[in-house]
């Protein structure tokens, strides 16, 4: 659920023109492992630090969070399945900011 989104945002934001912006940032998006620093990210693309984690709080929240619900709604039945489901990918992915 989660990659198949992933790569539906990927797809969007090529189509944005901004294919660079989301190969760099792919890696933090739904971490599970350690990743590059943002800093490390921030400066390759040419940004602050503080603009690259709004821009990928952004991204998460406004982009990535709506394809995953979709993709959820797809594969279950009803609305409290879809939220049930939706806390339950939240906890698996958790993880601390690599600063």
């Amino acid at each position: 659920v989660v990659r198949l989104s992933v790569d539906a945002l990927g797809a969007e934001l090529a189509a944005d023109g901004k294919a660079g912006f989301f190969a760099a940032v792919r890696p933090v998006l739904i971490a599970d492992g350690p990743t590059e620093p943002y800093a490390t990210i921030a400066k390759r693309l040419g940004m602050q630090e503080g603009a690259l984690k709004t821009a990928l709080s952004r991204l998460r929240k406004q982009r990535l969070g709506p394809l995953i619900r979709a993709e959820v709604r797809a594969s279950v039945g009803s609305k409290a399945d879809v939220d049930d489901e939706i806390k339950f990918l939240k906890t698996l992915l958790e993880r601390k900011d690599p600063t």
